[in-house]
This record gives structure tokens, C-alpha cells and sequence, in this order.
């Protein structure tokens, strides 16, 4: 039996500025409403940007993005593509930043820790699940993808109606996923 019982949201996560990256955020979700036209004169997203943003990104920074193969959000092959993928290229296009698609070389934790110290890997990763302490830790875009996610029991397990049920219960998640 599969039981939907929370909403997964998909921010993009980095070291890039904060407040460019609430305002990709922003902009993920009207990027196919824009004018086709490059320019960012038209933007309404860009237009907002301060004179410090502005800087950063004519500064022509290369944002080294983790790309894992977790359809359909990002897959490694036979190049990397997916929704996110997809949503960060056009924000890349729009902003005027470049982007490096790199497979993942790291698990996830590992990842994350290297985000969070010497960043020799990644800039950033795609998809985080948003948790308060990871909201103090990084700069996270506002949500631009939801999807459910589940739990897979037995058909002779007792019905989950939500995380209730799950009380007293053991679990397994991917480690790391959610701290």
C-alpha cells in the first residue's frame, strides 16, 4: 500500500548570493511567462537586483551545479538533463551566469558538506528538502517543484494514515536526506 503523507519541496540550494538565489527562485516560476528577448531590461525579476548583485553577476562567476540521477528532476545520462536541470539552465540564460553540470561524484551527506566548508566539488545542489536548520545553513531558492512523497508497506501492514502512524514504527530513509 502507498500512502501519500507530505509535500516534498524542491529548492535549489548554494553559495551563491542569498538573495540571488531567492530571486531565481522567483524567477523559475515566471521564466516562461518572460518575453522571449534576453534582455534583462524587460525583467521584472532583474530589476529588482542591487547594485552588489548586479556585480556578482557580470563578475561571470561558473556555478558548479551537483546533477545525481533522481528522475525527473536531474539525470546523469546520457547528459545531464530533468525539470531542475531544465528550470536552473533558463534562470542561468536569463540572470546571465554560466553553469557547470557536474555528475555526482559525492553521496549526498558528503555533498552537503562540501558545500558547506571547502566547496571543492559543487556549488550547488539541486533539490534540497527545506528543513529550518538547513534554512540558517544556506541560502535556499523558494520552492519551484512539489511532488509527494511515500511510504511503501507491506500489503499486510496496518494502513498509514500519515506521520502518526508511523509512531513507535522503525523507517528507513536515505541517509542524510532529511536531518
Amino acid at each position: 500500500m502507498v500512502e501519500v503523507f507530505h509535500i516534498n519541496s524542491c529548492p535549489l540550494f548554494s553559495l551563491v548570493p542569498r538573495r540571488i538565489m531567492q530571486l531565481i527562485g522567483f524567477f523559475l516560476f515566471a521564466c516562461l511567462q518572460l518575453s522571449s528577448s534576453n534582455s534583462m531590461a524587460a525583467d521584472p525579476v532583474a530589476n529588482t537586483l542591487t547594485t552588489e548583485e548586479h556585480a556578482w553577476l557580470a563578475a561571470n562567476h561558473t556555478v558548479r551545479v551537483r546533477v545525481s540521477d533522481y528522475p525527473p528532476y536531474m539525470f546523469t545520462k546520457p547528459t545531464p538533463a530533468g525539470l531542475s536541470v531544465d528550470y536552473l539552465l533558463a534562470a542561468a540564460k536569463r540572470f546571465g551566469f554560466k553553469v557547470e553540470l557536474i555528475s555526482a561524484t559525492l553521496q549526498w551527506p558528503e555533498a552537503v558538506q562540501d558545500v558547506m566548508e571547502a566547496r571543492q566539488h559543487y556549488d550547488l545542489l539541486p533539490t534540497m528538502t527545506p528543513t529550518p536548520q538547513r534554512e540558517q545553513q544556506f541560502a535556499l531558492s523558494k520552492p519551484y517543484l512539489t511532488a509527494p512523497w511515500v511510504v511503501y508497506a507491506r500489503k499486510d501492514a496496518p494502513y498509514i494514515i500519515g506521520l502518526e502512524s508511523l509512531n513507535g514504527k522503525i523507517i528507513a530513509t536515505e541517509k542524510g536526506l532529511i536531518q
